[in-house]
């Protein structure tokens, strides 16, 4: 949104409103910094598990035939 859309909206109001939105912006701002500064960069590792399968069965996204009278 344009600065001149926000001067436009916020003309008019009492300066109270005005005093609060830019409270709410520099609220908005502080937020901003802070979640980019959150972000994380640790390196994930694999989990516990990620070295114990070995083999997925051919059919395995097939439907089990027990269960062909629910489809």
């Amino acid at each position: 949104m344009p600065i001149d859309v926000m001067v436009k909206e916020a003309t008019g109001l009492p300066d109270k409103y005005v005093e609060m939105a830019v409270n709410y912006i520099h609220f908005l701002q502080f937020q901003f910094k802070n979640e980019s500064a959150n972000k994380p960069t640790v390196n994930r590792k694999l989990g516990a598990f990620s070295d114990k399968l070995h083999y997925i069965s051919d059919d395995f996204d097939e439907t089990p035939d027990c269960f062909e009278g629910y489809l």
